[in-house]
């Protein structure tokens, strides 16, 4: 996949991002980044499709047997902790930090903060 730089297109800074997907959600909810992120409405749709288990992040992170967590039979245990990492941002700690800060800050902005942590099952 080309990156936008790589195509000739300026780079999204993180309100832009933020910006584009607040819009999808509004006009198109499916096709949003910030559609998984409402828990709850995301949950009622899939579940309005099929079974659908629910489990936390932190399940996941801290499952022995991640197949089993997901309702996937017949596999061989497996710890999420020994896969491997990937999409990893290269950022120190303190950077990261503060890209979730501003990330918040903004999403609270455009209204949607509230509404993510309103739709939330799990922490």
């Amino acid at each position: 996949m080309e990156s936008r730089q790589g195509s000739g297109m300026k780079a999204l800074t993180l309100e832009d991002y933020i910006a584009l997907h607040v819009v999808m959600h509004r006009r198109k909810p499916f096709a949003s980044a910030l559609f998984p992120l409402i828990h709850k409405e995301f949950m009622a749709y899939h579940q309005s499709l099929g079974d659908v288990r629910a489990y936390g992040f932190r399940n996941l992170l801290h499952s022995q047997d991640v197949f089993s967590l997901m309702g996937i039979g017949g596999q061989d245990e497996i710890a999420f902790s020994s896969l491997p990492r990937e999409n990893q941002a290269k950022l120190a700690s303190e950077d990261k930090r503060e890209l979730e800060r501003k990330a918040g800050e903004f999403l609270d902005r455009q209204g949607y903060l509230s509404k993510l942590m309103n739709n939330q099952l799990f922490e």
